[in-house]
This record gives structure tokens, sequence and C-alpha cells, in this order.
């Protein structure tokens, strides 16, 4: 199976960022290959950029189908006072999906490849991770936790098995959290996984990430 994925990143100013292009082709036995033409395929990689709003352009195509996307992102100033990063989810079932690895960020922070849905079955398992940072002289590492939520903000309940770790780049001033969120066929609807950073003197950043659950 022949793919293609190129992408560039345009700041405000309309300066190119420089981008990448891969071509590949993945050898898939016959039952995946035929799941792949019908769901897609799904290709890991990266980009770094200094801070800034950007603009991310993503091409990609195989022999039967191709498309573009344009994508608005903001990257955070992370050399100053209390910062979280993105949360990157997977799920029990990604590994259902064929994965192309360009360059692997993550490595072994999630139990799975990361997935950009957030739509999930009611039977499924989410596993989540997420960084924070506090670069106040002096302070210490931050506390990081994550619940889930209605979308009216209602807590519902801790996710298990939270786990703090080293930054994936060893980063002094950092701390990683990785925690699992089991769905337990529980009623359909939207939530919110909520995850907050707090340093010692009581300030606090967060992300919410709504999903849905069918």
């Amino acid at each position: 199976m022949r793919i293609s994925v190129s992408f560039i990143a345009t700041d405000m100013k309309g300066k190119v960022r420089p981008g990448k292009r891969y071509d590949t082709t993945m050898t898939l036995k016959k039952e995946a290959a035929e799941t792949a033409f019908r769901t897609g395929v799904r290709v890991i990689s990266q980009i770094e950029l200094p801070k800034g709003k950007y603009q991310l352009r993503i091409a990609a195509g195989g022999h039967a189908r191709a498309g573009s996307l344009v994508y608005d992102l903001d990257v955070p100033d992370f050399s100053e006072g209390l910062q979280i990063s993105g949360v990157s989810l997977t799920t029990a079932t990604a590994t259902a999906l064929s994965t192309f690895r360009a360059t692997d960020p993550l490595g072994k922070a999630l139990p799975g490849p990361p997935v950009a849905m957030r739509d999930f079955a009611r039977e499924d398992t989410i596993a989540i991770y997420a960084e924070a940072y506090d670069r106040t002289r002096g302070a210490k590492l931050p506390l990081i936790t994550a619940d889930l939520r209605t979308a009216g903000g209602d807590v519902i309940g801790k996710l298990l098995q939270q786990k703090q770790s080293s930054t994936l780049h060893a980063d002094a001033a950092g701390i990683g959290l990785s925690a699992l969120l089991p769905l337990g066929g529980g009623q359909p609807g939207i939530y919110v996984i909520h995850v907050e950073a707090r340093s010692e003197n009581g300030s606090v950043v967060q992300r919410n990430v709504p999903i849905r659950v069918w």
C-alpha cells in the first residue's frame, strides 16, 4: 500500500517553516489492507516550531484517494511561569488502524498510538498523557491531575491509575502525567477530560478535551 504525506507550517507573517514529506509503501496482510482501504491509515510525525500562531497545511494520498486540510495551531511560550502541554489520547482499540510511525515523539508515554478522533465506544478504555512545567524561579514541580466532567463542568470522578513521571525530554522543571479512563459501558453523551496543573503558589492552568461516548 503506497501512501504520501507532506506538511508545512506558515506563521502570521506568511513565513513558511520547513516541513516534511513522506513517501512509503506499507506491507499489510489481506485483512489489514482491506481495513486500511476502508478506514484509512494513521501517520505519526512531528514538527518543531517556536512560540506563535501558525497554519499547518497537510496533504495526504494514496492510489485510491487524496485530500488536504488546514489546521490553526497556537504554540505557547513554555519558557516562563506555569504551563501545560496539550493532552494526547489513545484507546484500547487504536491498534486496529494501521499506523506508519515516521517519527515517534511520544515514545512509550502512551500504551498505543495517539488518536485524533474524539468519539469513543462505550466499551473502550482511553489512556491520556500530558506534561506541566513551572519555570518560576525556585519553584517546585507542579501538581498535575486529571478528572472526567460533564459538558456542564460537573466532576464525575478522577481518572484511574494516575502516574507522574519525568517529561519525555527529561526537563527538570516539568512533570508528566499518564492516566486511564475505562468507559465501562457508561451512558452515551458528551463529556470533558479535564487536566489541571497547580503550582505551589496557587496558580492554575488547565486543558479540556471534549469527548463523545456512543
